[in-house]
């Protein structure tokens, strides 16, 4: 199925962010900046328990966040 189809299915304007502009992902951005606090870049994520990832993902996602306002 194209992407047209969902925007015509959905009644939906649908808005892409170019792939080098980070400026445009500020959501995603954020997270990965979070994500990087435990994992750095070049981590073998192998050498990685899934206990370890769970804490991480736990720590992440009750991490209080500033709402918008």
């Amino acid at each position: 199925m194209s992407l047209n189809f969902f925007s015509f299915r959905l009644s939906e304007t649908t808005y892409f962010c170019d792939a080098y502009a980070s400026w445009q992902k500020g959501g995603i951005e954020n997270a990965n900046g979070r994500i990087r606090r435990w994992l750095p870049r070049g981590i073998d994520l192998d050498d990685i328990s899934d206990e370890d990832i769970q804490e991480i993902a736990m720590t992440i996602n009750t991490t209080p966040r500033k709402k918008d306002g």
